[in-house]
């Protein structure tokens, strides 16, 4: 059975290649995903499986490319606990971005894995804009 670290590797790299049958692979039928309140989801979300891959769907539609770059990894048995930098190239206009432009978030994402695939994913996002207030 591959660490856990490595099946959540695996998990970001479908996503960056829209790899959507290898993403309902990863996914266990009862997994849950919780994204907290971010300047771009004021209410934050909780997803279940079917929910997850459809945002997944409409995000490869969103964007040309993207790129998750891990700042810092830890992982706690089967917990994985993540810094991460995402990088994507918008394909249409979103919100105040244009076509185009490259847009950068940076998050820390805890997943938890059980017999191979992600169970539990919580999501603490900070866009650029809110980390540039926080370095100045």
């Amino acid at each position: 059975m591959a660490r856990p670290q490595d099946l959540v590797r695996r998990y970001l790299a479908a996503v960056e290649a829209n790899d959507h049958e290898t993403l309902a692979a990863l996914l266990d039928p009862t997994v849950v995903h919780y994204e907290y309140p971010s300047r771009h989801l004021p209410a934050g979300a909780v997803r279940d499986r079917a929910a997850i891959l459809q945002r997944y769907v409409h995000l490869s539609e969103l964007v040309s490319s993207q790129r998750f770059v891990i700042e810092r990894e830890m992982v706690d048995g089967d917990a994985v606990a993540l810094e991460v930098t995402w990088l994507c190239v918008l394909a249409v206009p979103h919100r105040d971005h244009a076509a185009g432009e490259t847009v950068t978030v940076r998050f820390n994402m805890f997943v938890r894995v059980r017999e191979g695939r992600v169970v539990d994913q919580r999501n603490y996002d900070c866009p650029d804009i809110l980390a540039a207030s926080l370095e100045g």
